[in-house]
């Protein structure tokens, strides 16, 4: 029976990861492929559009045979991205204008058959050819058009006098076809876009996975501490103790071990209260019977050998349970594995329980390949420790119980070796396979007396023995496995932090000299410059207030871990007095108001909670309509309770809105916006640098909470930050 059974818990994580990862990842999928069939009609509709109006401009161009004028109307076309080529053909396939993005564009007589995806006919004499170039998921579109004109008998040169008096409804049955208009519509430019939000979407799914990684540490402890108790309470028991009693919450091999052992003690207590009462008995009934004393000795002797007996199992249960303590002892100590199965193996052949000799060994199964590697023993000869140090699965008796999966046993393993030496004692094997699941992690290799005959209890105890080594060696791999990925995310932050301190000094520092030479430059030699030395004075200047305007960003950015400040009760409301007071000047030099209602109090770094709203207020107003003063709405409340994604419940939050009424934005670029650095206008629109809603981001992430907006294009945003209403007070994150 396993000592432990945190394997299901880690499997239960690591499905619930999956199934987070594996969802993200088929949502995506079919965000991708709507988006793909959005891009695809997008492109079909341009396309016929564009078509049909040239078709349609070019009729006349086509009867004068006027190459500069159709040349003029191609090109107004061709200045559209997605179109790659323009042809007009007059009558008889006559080549009137050819345009092309690039020379050798692919056109559909260019590529193989099967890429030909398939050719629908719109109109008689109309078609729309799909094919595929390159390695483009979305196809490529070839419109042909034909183009149309009433059936006339007059000359070019009648035609050129008498376009204006052309009634604009004509018949339509007296039109004939006189040329050909073909465009090439290209998906090069929707397809950046789809490689940008797969980027995203891969970004995403890694930060889920590590994520679920991360959520297994709370269980290597919840694992821990029960054992740890186990271990108390057992020591007491091992002393002598037998009123105390393992308290058994859990309901996995723990918890099944504590109720075992307790009933254990209670059978103990009641044989030792028993052994003093019939003691105290005899006692009686030899004084009274001495002429008895015969009979008396007689049942003596057979009552004193079952004592024997009773208490040489005692103490054999005793010692069994005292040498499981020592090796979960030895499992909590912050030792390399190899020196714990060291202790591990010196513990169970010291023991001196039923008849195991003092010699043994420990394998690992190697990772990669089935072979045993012996990485612990107790009083082996040199030649045993070479001969045997690997051993392949099914090879001697140690392979074998690997192989098998079950317990070899020998009394007499004498000519039974494949590897031999010369002077081998005769003896005996008890090789136990260590198995985690359906894992083989090694094998456990306990001697015996040569012609020892077979106990049970000895195979339950090794037995036993090599479940608690299975629950050790893999929770020992887990932590190990652990320490080496906080010491990268140690070396992460250290990284993060050099990177600040090189862009407050080393940066900054030339930075400011290029400055200083640039003010000092304007004011000596600008009259000396001619307006073109001015141009590049001005854009030098420019250029450098701008770096120092990003590196104060970036430094901000930083500063939200590396100059945070612990958890503190913090009103928000008087946060955000503050607030309007700093930005008091701004408001009413735009003519704007901004509302606040009551804010609630929470524990959170007061600094950044000012750092917050104020970018978000700011972000509002910088972001109004130019024909409209701009008015912000802040207002919060306190939720009992949200449901999370996993179906839990989370109590305790706090909702921090801000809404305006300002340009607003396509909600597409959600994402977007709380990138460092990312803006959707350019800087000739709306100054600064795009770092501020991700410093809220940032912010509101190390307070363990979350933010998202909504938008529409023209009819404002509204920004809603969540965070814990209570949290550790002290801590920094």
């Amino acid at each position: 029976m396993l000592l432990l059974r945190p394997s299901l818990q880690k499997k239960f994580t690591l499905l619930v990861s999956l199934a987070i990862v594996s969802t993200s990842l088929l949502l995506s999928y079919y965000f991708l492929k709507a988006y793909e069939r959005y891009v695809l009609m997008e492109l079909e509709e341009e396309g016929q559009t564009l078509s049909n109006a040239l078709a349609h401009n070019c009729e006349y161009g086509v009867l004068l045979s006027d190459k500069a004028q159709l040349t003029l109307l191609a090109k107004v076309v061709y200045e559209d991205p997605d179109v790659r080529y323009v042809t007009i053909s007059g009558e008889n396939n006559e080549l009137l204008v050819d345009l092309e993005a690039e020379p050798g564009v692919i056109r559909p007589e260019n590529v193989r058959p099967q890429d030909i995806l398939r050719k629908q006919e719109v109109e008689s004499g109309e078609f729309v050819t799909y094919f595929k170039t390159g390695k483009s998921r979305i196809p490529a579109l070839d419109i042909l058009r034909v183009i149309r004109s009433q059936r006339n008998t007059r000359h070019a040169e009648e035609l050129g006098m008498l376009l204006q008096q052309e009634a604009p409804d004509r018949d339509k049955a007296n039109m004939v076809v006189i040329g050909h208009v073909r465009l090439g519509i290209s998906p090069e430019k929707a397809l950046s876009n789809i490689r940008s939000i797969e980027r995203d979407i891969g970004i995403l799914t890694g930060g889920v996975a590590i994520l679920g990684i991360i959520l297994t540490l709370p269980i290597v402890r919840f694992a821990v501490n029960p054992i740890r108790q186990l271990v108390e309470a057992t020591q007491k028991i091992a002393q002598g103790d037998l009123t105390q009693k393992v308290k058994a919450k859990t309901r996995d091999e723990i918890g099944d071990l504590a109720k075992s052992f307790n009933r254990m003690v209670v059978d103990l207590r009641s044989s030792r209260d028993e052994i003093d009462k019939y003691s105290r008995t005899l006692e009686e009934r030899v004084r009274q019977r001495t002429t008895e004393l015969d009979q008396a000795n007689d049942r003596l002797e057979l009552e004193l050998a079952e004592r024997k007996r009773a208490e040489e199992e005692i103490r054999q249960n005793l010692q069994v349970q005292s040498t499981l303590n020592r090796l979960l002892q030895i499992s909590v100590e912050d030792i390399p594995l190899e020196k714990m199965l060291e202790q591990i193996i010196v513990e169970l052949t010291s023991a001196n329980l039923f008849s195991l000799d003092s010699q043994g060994s420990i394998f690992l199964a190697e990772e990669g390949s089935d072979v045993l590697v012996m990485k612990a023993q107790s009083g082996l000869d040199e030649p045993v420790r070479t001969l045997c140090a690997r051993v392949p699965f099914g090879k001697c008796l140690c392979g074998r119980a690997a192989s098998e999966r079950k317990v070899v046993f020998t009394n007499s393993a004498n000519g039974r070796h494949e590897n031999q030496f010369v002077g081998m004692c005769a003896h005996g094997h008890c090789c136990v396979p260590i198995l985690y699941g359906d894992r083989v992690l090694g094998v456990l290799n306990i001697y015996v007396k040569n012609g020892h005959d077979k106990n049970p209890k000895e195979e339950d105890f090794l037995v036993t023995a090599a479940n608690t080594l299975a629950g050790i060696i893999e929770r020992k791999r887990t932590q190990e496995a652990l320490k080496v990925f906080t010491a990268k995310l140690e070396d992460s932050n250290k990284e993060l932090v050099q990177f600040a301190y090189v862009a407050s000094h080393d940066l900054q520092e030339p930075l400011r000299k290029i400055s200083a030479f640039g003010d000092r430059l304007a004011t000596k030699c600008r009259d000396s410059l001619d307006e073109q030395g001015r141009d590049y004075l001005d854009r030098m200047q420019s250029a450098a207030k701008r770096m120092q305007t990003l590196i104060e960003g970036l430094l901000l950015f930083s500063r939200v871990t590396t100059k945070a400040q612990p958890f503190v009760a913090v009103a928000l409301s008087d946060v955000m007095r503050e607030v309007l007071a700093d930005l008091e000047i701004r408001i009413e030099q735009m003519g704007g108001r901004v509302e606040c209602g009551e804010l609630p109090t929470i524990d959170a770094d007061p600094l950044q909670m000012r750092q917050l709203l104020q970018n978000l207020v700011g972000n509002a107003l910088k972001f109004r309509r130019k024909e409209e003063a701009p008015v912000v709405t802040v207002s919060g409340r306190l939720l009992n309770s949200i449901e999370e994604g996993s179906g839990k419940r989370q109590d305790g939050l706090c909702e921090i809105i801000v809404q305006d009424n300002g340009i607003g934005f396509e909600e597409k670029y959600v994402d977007r916006i709380f990138g460092v650095f990312q803006r959707l206008h350019g800087r000739d629109e709306y100054e600064g640098t795009g770092i501020g809603l991700a410093i809220c981001k940032k912010i509101v992430e190390r307070h363990g909470g979350a933010i998202a907006a909504r938008s529409a294009l023209g009819r404002g945003s509204t920004f809603i930050a969540t965070l814990p209403a209570k949290q550790n007070r002290g801590d920094n994150p």
